[in-house]
C-alpha cells in the first residue's frame, strides 16, 4: 500500500519535540505501508494542490495538524474520483475532529489505529451557497463563539493552548448576541426564531466540551442545535446542564443575516443564508472501532 503523509510547516514550527514525534510516526507507519511519502507544506493552497493532483495515486492520506488542516484536506479530497482512506493525527489546539472518530489526541495511540487498519465510513457535511460548495467533518456553526477558532492569534494559541480560546469565549459571553433565522428542515418542517448561536454537529465534541456522547458520525443525519436565549449567550444550555434537544436533519435550508459568517471545522466560511446537508458515508477514515 502507498500513503501520502502531509503536515503544515506551522505544525512543525509550533510544537516542541515535533521532529522526534514525526520520526516515531514515520517509523510505525512504515510497518504497514510499502511506500510512505511525507511532505511538509508551506500553505493551505500548496497542500490542497498536492492532494488534488496526487491523491488518486495513493491508498491512504495521513493528515498531521489541527482541525483546520484536516478541513482543508477534506475539501481537497471530496473532488477526487478515487478517494484514499484518511488518517488523522491531531497536533492542533483542541482536536474536536479526531474526538468525533474516537481518537484520543494521543499521537502514539492514534497512530496504532492506522497501523491496525481500523477503517470506518463517515458522513461529511456540505454547505452550499451561490453555487459554491464547502465541506466540513464535524461542525458548521454561526453566531456567538463560532468565530473564536479563527480570530484567536496563532502565537497566542502556541503560548497558552486552548486557554486562548476560553479567554476569548469569556469576552463573548457578556456581549449579548441574537441571530434571526428561518430553517426549513428536510423539505417540510419549518422553524424560525432568534438564537445566540446555531450548530450543525456531526460529532461528540465542540470546543473541547462533550455535547452529546451518543452522536454518530455514520448514521446519515446531523444534529441541528438552535440554541435558546439564556445567560452567557445560551452557553449554560450546554455547559454544565446539557438540556437542549437537537433536531435531526439530512438537509436544511437556513436563512440568517448576510453579515454573519459560518465557521466550518474552525475555519471561516461564507456569510448569510445557505443549504446544509449530509453526504452519507462520503469518505473512509481510520477510526477507533470501540
Amino acid at each position: 500500500m502507498k500513503a501520502l503523509l502531509i503536515y503544515s510547516h506551522n505544525t512543525g514550527a509550533n510544537k516542541k519535540g515535533f521532529a522526534n514525534k514525526l520520526s516515531y510516526v514515520l517509523h510505525r507507519l512504515a510497518t504497514v505501508f510499502e511506500t510512505l511519502d511525507p511532505v511538509c507544506t508551506l500553505s493551505k493552497e500548496e497542500a490542497r494542490r498536492l492532494i488534488i493532483q496526487k491523491g488518486n495515486d495513493y491508498d491512504s492520506l495521513i493528515v498531521i495538524g489541527g482541525d483546520g488542516t484536516f478541513n482543508n484536506a477534506l475539501n481537497s479530497l471530496m473532488g477526487l474520483e478515487n478517494k484514499p482512506m484518511v488518517g488523522y493525527l491531531n497536533f492542533g489546539t483542541v482536536g474536536d475532529v479526531g474526538k468525533a472518530f474516537g481518537l484520543k489526541n494521543d499521537f502514539k495511540k492514534d497512530v496504532e489505529i492506522i497501523v491496525d487498519q481500523n477503517i470506518k465510513e463517515i458522513d461529511v457535511g456540505k454547505l452550499t451557497q451561490d453555487q459554491k460548495t464547502y465541506y466540513f467533518a464535524y461542525t458548521c456553526s454561526i453566531g456567538a463563539y463560532s468565530d473564536i477558532p479563527y480570530v484567536v492569534e496563532r502565537r497566542k494559541k502556541r503560548r497558552v493552548g486552548k486557554l486562548a480560546y476560553y479567554e476569548k469565549a469569556v469576552g463573548e459571553a457578556f456581549k449579548k448576541k441574537l441571530i434571526k433565522y428561518t430553517a426549513k428542515v428536510d423539505g417540510s418542517k419549518e422553524v424560525s426564531g432568534a438564537s445566540p448561536f446555531i450548530m450543525f454537529l456531526n460529532g461528540t465534541h465542540m470546543a473541547g466540551f462533550k455535547i452529546n456522547k451518543e452522536c454518530s458520525y455514520d448514521d446519515g443525519e446531523f444534529e441541528l442545535y438552535l440554541t435558546e436565549e439564556g445567560p452567557f449567550n445560551g452557553l449554560l444550555h450546554y455547559v454544565p446542564f446539557k438540556n437542549i434537544e437537537p433536531l435531526l436533519i439530512k438537509k436544511c435550508e437556513i436563512t440568517v443575516p448576510k453579515t454573519e459568517f459560518w465557521c466550518l471545522d474552525g475555519e471561516k466560511g461564507p456569510a448569510g443564508e445557505a443549504v446544509v446537508e449530509v453526504c452519507p458515508k462520503a469518505i473512509k477514515i481510520y477510526a477507533n472501532s470501540h
